[in-house]
C-alpha cells in the first residue's frame, strides 16, 4: 500500500501542514478558536507554493497534479481543484485519533461527484473511508463517520464550512456552523491508509476528484464543541 503512494505521488512538491497559532479555548461552550494544540493538520492554502510551515510535528504531503492558488473564503488563498488534481498526506499514528473532528470549505465549480477530504480505509481492495466529506452529482453534500451519513442539498458557486465530530460512538454533522444531524456508528480500528484532500482512493485508483475550491482544511484530536466550530464559519 505504501509503496503504491511512491508511485503516484512522484510530486509538483510537498506540503507541510501545521497548527494556526489560534487563541486557546476558554473550555466547553467557549466561543473562542479551539487550541492549536488540538489541531493536528490545517491546510491553509495561502502560500504560493501551498506550503504551512510547521513549528511541531510536520506531516508532508504531495500531489501528482496539484491545485492552483485561488482567493479563499478564510486568509489570502484557497485551492482550485479542476477534477483532475489530488493531494494526499501520510496517515502516520498520530493522525488517528479515537476521538476527532474534521471540516472544510468548498466551493464546488459545476455539480460532480468529488471529494473534499477524508481517509481512506483499505483504500487498496474497497472504496471505504474512516471518516469523509464529500459531494454528488445530485447536487448533494455527504458528512460520514464510517457507516453514519448525513446530507443535504449542495449549491455550486457558493462557499459552504462542512464539519464532523467524532466521540467513539456518536457522529454529529455541522453546515455553515450549525448543527445538522447526528448518528451512532462504530469507527473500529484505523488502517495504514493516507489521507487525502480532493480526492478518494477506491480499489487503488485516484478517483472522485473534486472540481472546485477548497480551503481552510482541518483535523483535530478531540470533539469541538458547537461554539468552536461556530468560530471556525466566523
Amino acid at each position: 500500500m505504501r509503496s503504491a503512494w511512491l508511485i503516484v505521488l512522484a510530486g509538483c512538491g510537498r506540503v507541510a501542514f501545521d497548527p494556526l497559532t489560534d487563541a486557546h479555548s476558554d473550555g466547553v461552550g467557549s466561543d473562542d478558536p479551539p487550541a492549536s494544540s488540538d489541531l493536528l493538520v490545517h491546510v491553509a492554502f495561502d502560500g504560493a507554493d501551498l506550503r504551512v510551515d510547521s513549528a511541531a510535528d510536520p506531516h508532508h504531503g504531495d500531489c501528482n497534479a496539484c491545485p492552483t492558488q485561488t482567493p479563499g473564503r478564510v486568509g489570502t488563498g484557497a485551492a482550485m481543484f479542476d477534477g483532475t488534481t489530488c493531494l494526499v498526506l501520510p496517515g502516520t499514528r498520530d493522525l488517528q485519533p479515537a476521538a476527532f473532528t474534521f471540516s472544510a470549505w468548498l466551493r464546488p465549480r459545476i455539480a460532480h461527484t468529488g471529494t473534499v477530504f477524508g481517509r481512506t480505509r483499505d483504500g487498496a481492495t474497497t472504496s471505504g473511508n474512516s471518516w469523509e466529506i464529500w459531494v454528488e452529482i445530485t447536487p448533494a453534500w455527504n458528512i460520514a463517520v464510517r457507516a453514519g451519513r448525513v446530507g443535504g442539498v449542495s449549491i455550486a458557486g457558493q462557499w459552504h464550512h462542512y464539519a464532523g465530530t467524532y466521540d467513539g460512538s456518536t457522529f454529529n454533522a455541522y453546515v455553515d456552523g450549525v448543527f445538522d444531524d447526528t448518528a451512532q456508528v462504530a469507527l473500529g480500528p484505523y488502517t495504514p491508509d493516507d489521507l487525502a484532500i480532493g480526492c478518494d482512493l477506491n480499489f487503488g485508483a485516484f478517483v472522485q476528484k473534486f472540481d472546485g475550491a477548497i480551503d481552510d482544511v482541518r483535523l483535530y484530536g478531540r470533539v469541538l464543541s458547537a461554539a468552536e466550530i461556530a468560530s471556525l464559519v466566523q
